[in-house]
């Protein structure tokens, strides 16, 4: 579950009438996600059903989105994020989806595009906004979005509405609020981060820049490691400017952790983050086979000097 799902999941909650029972499939929380992937606390108060396709953390009912065993115009609000790309065939999925609802009920998707392949157990799919509209199609009423570049975003979203009786004005202004905060560039203070990969996977390298006030820095970061990575595995950090490289070894789960490094005051400072040594450049090794990519999270980067 990434941050940026779970902030989509709670303009949904806060601006919808929320119907119940509410079904989440691919509802299972990976190692390392549990309590933090649980939707519920979104829909206090409200009948919560956790479904997936095998038992674990947070599934109540284990259910196939190829053929879902619930009876038609049953369940009043479907959610299934990040999952499609986990169904073989989403197209079925969604008509199943469709079946169940309530006439007045409502399904909240997501996916992802610009991703790396992760196993939960499969993945089958990468998604664009027209693909969503296309899934949507069969609701009366639907509404796609994304996060990320325009041209290649990271995150699309999708809202199907069974009844056509929806007012969306408030839902959309929520909505660009929130894909305006998954752009790339922030400010914390007075440093200005440039490139950042918030809330998204790094493959081979990842990189963000900001411009200092003062030589000492210290950077803070949360890094989700997923389950099927080897645990202890290590990320190193190039300070460009100063030709410097900092490395720190991750484990499994989702961990702060904190980087002190030395910069120039007021100049462009740019770090980028490698998944092996052998990609750093200057320390790249011409013989090696050595083709590895690690995926991992990085979020909620800050950074802070001293005054």
């Amino acid at each position: 579950m990434r941050e940026i799902i779970k902030n989509f999941i709670s303009i949904v909650a806060d601006t919808f009438f929320i119907e119940e029972p509410i079904y989440e499939f691919g509802a299972y929380q990976v190692k390392g996600q549990e309590k933090y992937a649980d939707l519920r606390p979104f829909f206090k108060n409200k009948q919560y059903i956790g479904a997936d396709i095998r038992k674990g953390p947070g599934v109540d009912i284990i259910l196939d989105l190829h053929n879902i065993e619930l009876p038609s115009d049953s369940v009043g609000t479907i959610i299934c994020m990040d999952t499609l790309e986990h169904v073989e065939f989403p197209r079925k999925a969604l008509k199943e989806i469709y079946r169940i609802l309530k006439p007045t009920g409502m399904a909240v998707i997501s996916s992802v595009m610009d991703f790396p392949i992760h196993d939960h157990p499969f993945d089958y799919w990468r998604f664009t906004p027209e693909g969503f509209k296309s899934l949507l199609k069969q609701f009366p009423l639907s509404f796609v979005g994304y996060a990320g570049r325009e041209n290649f975003p990271h995150t699309i979203v999708g809202i199907g509405f069974k009844s056509s009786n929806i007012n969306l004005d408030d839902f959309q202004k929520k909505y660009r609020e929130w894909q305006k905060s998954s752009e790339n560039t922030i400010a914390i203070g007075n440093i200005q981060i440039k490139n950042l990969y918030k809330d998204h996977w790094m493959g081979r390298s990842a990189s963000f820049q900001f411009t200092p006030n003062n030589r000492n820095v210290t950077i803070n970061l949360e890094i989700f490691l997923p389950d099927y990575i080897n645990d202890n595995v290590k990320l190193y950090f190039l300070n460009e400017n100063m030709n410097q490289i900092h490395e720190i070894t991750i484990k499994k789960g989702i961990l702060k952790y904190m980087l002190n490094i030395t910069t120039i005051p007021d100049t462009l400072c740019t770090i980028k983050i490698f998944s092996n040594f052998t990609f750093i450049p200057n320390k790249l090794d011409p013989n090696s086979t050595d083709s590895r990519e690690l995926s991992v999270i990085i979020n909620n980067i800050t950074i802070q000097a001293p005054k």
